[in-house]
């Protein structure tokens, strides 16, 4: 057997036992990769959350006198609240696809895990080199708005606006795969109502 023909022979070997090693880390890994990802999915998700509300809410300069029309009475009582749809339907329109762009930005989020994770050893945990892991999120965006009404005082309510926005994400790991559900909720306008609450309310 030729000299070439043993190194070619031992770097086949070293390869196929290097793939192999890789391969079992991966396995052992999954479950730190998996925790891993969906804790970076749910920071990602809040963020984008709270940062594209804000964006609109400024933009818009959307306040609670903006969203709710009250109607009162002779002697100044809020007889009624009165949700104007259209602004809530285009806001809501327009958070969903600004979510949906910056989710985007996220579809080929990459961490990594040190290589001794998968020796499941104490020594070794946090030790050695990086595995770079992709994680392919791909999510659907839904929300919707609610109302809270909560006694802040003597004769006075405090009505606030929840916008909850659920994303659901599919993660790609080495070793498997796993689906995320995140929600999120997020207090858009409010005010203190003086007086009862009216019978007529705003529903959303």
């Amino acid at each position: 057997m030729s000299k070439k023909r043993k190194v070619f022979i031992v770097i086949a070997v070293v390869l196929t036992l290097l793939n192999a090693l890789l391969i079992a880390a991966a396995v052992r890994l999954s479950p730190t990769v998996e925790a891993m990802a969906r804790a970076q999915a749910e920071r990602e998700a809040a963020r984008i959350i709270n940062e594209s509300v804000l964006q609109l809410v400024e933009r818009d300069g959307l306040d609670y006198s903006a969203l709710v029309v009250e109607k009162r009475s002779a002697d100044g009582r809020i007889v009624s609240l009165q949700c104007d749809m259209d602004k809530v339907n285009r806001f809501k329109s327009e958070l969903t696809e600004l979510i949906a762009d910056r989710l985007d930005s996220i579809d080929a989020e990459s961490i990594s895990v040190p290589l001794g994770n998968a020796l499941g050893s104490f020594i070794t945990s946090g030790r050695g080199p990086d595995i770079p892991v992709r994680i392919v999120s791909v999510g659907s965006v839904v929300s919707t708005l609610d109302n809270d009404f909560a006694a802040v005082g003597i004769n006075q309510t405090r009505h606030r606006i929840l916008l909850s926005v659920g994303l659901t994400f599919t993660l790609a790991f080495p070793g498997g795969s796993g689906e995320v559900a995140v929600e999120d909720t997020v207090c858009i306008a409010e005010t203190i109502i003086a007086g009862e609450i009216p019978e007529r309310y705003a529903v959303f």
